[in-house]
C-alpha cells in the first residue's frame, strides 16, 4: 500500500513540475533574444523623416553624419534562441541586386547580447556585444547623396 502511495506521489510531484516547465531530467529552454532590424533609407537632399525612424530615436544618429531626410524601407522583429541566426533579405538602391543580412546570437547574460552580424554580398562580418537594447547601425553606399543603414538591436 505505501509503495502504491509513493508511486502516485511521485507522479503529482513529476506533473507538477512539468506543468511549471521544470520536469527532471529536462534542460530549461534557451534563452531567447528579440531582435529587430530596421532598414533604412537615408539622404542629405530634403528634409523628411520617417515617423518610425523618430519613434525608434535614431534620427539624431542620422544627424550627425549630415543626413537631413530617412526613410523605413524594411523592418523585421524575431524571437532568436541561442546559437541561431534571423536572415532579412533587403534591396539596395535602384537597380541593385537584393542583399542580405544575417544576424546570429552567440551569448546573452544579464543584461549583455552577443551578435555575429554579417551581409555576405560585401564579405562583412563582425562579432558585437551590446548592453540590453542597444543598437548597432551598418552604412552601405545607396545613390550618389544617399545611404542604408542597417540596424539591429538585440533586446532580453
Amino acid at each position: 500500500m505505501s509503495l502504491v502511495r509513493m508511486g502516485w506521489r511521485a507522479f503529482a510531484a513529476t506533473l507538477v513540475l512539468m506543468m511549471l516547465g521544470l520536469a527532471p531530467g529536462r534542460a530549461m529552454a534557451a534563452p531567447e533574444v528579440s531582435v529587430g532590424i530596421v532598414v533604412i533609407e537615408a539622404s542629405k537632399e530634403g528634409k523628411d523623416v520617417d515617423a518610425r525612424v523618430r519613434a525608434l530615436k535614431l534620427d539624431k544618429r542620422l544627424e550627425v553624419y549630415g543626413f537631413t531626410s530617412a526613410k523605413v524601407r524594411d523592418e523585421l522583429t524575431a524571437k532568436v534562441a541561442l546559437g541561431s541566426s534571423v536572415s532579412l533579405e533587403f534591396k539596395g538602391s535602384k537597380g541593385k541586386k537584393a542583399r542580405l543580412l544575417k544576424v546570429k546570437v552567440l551569448e546573452a547574460k544579464k543584461s549583455m547580447v552577443k551578435l555575429e552580424v554579417a551581409v555576405p554580398d560585401i564579405r562583412f562580418e563582425t562579432t558585437t556585444q551590446h548592453k540590453d537594447s542597444g543598437t548597432i547601425m551598418l552604412a552601405l553606399p545607396a545613390g550618389q547623396s544617399g545611404r542604408l543603414f542597417l540596424a539591429v538591436s538585440p533586446k532580453l
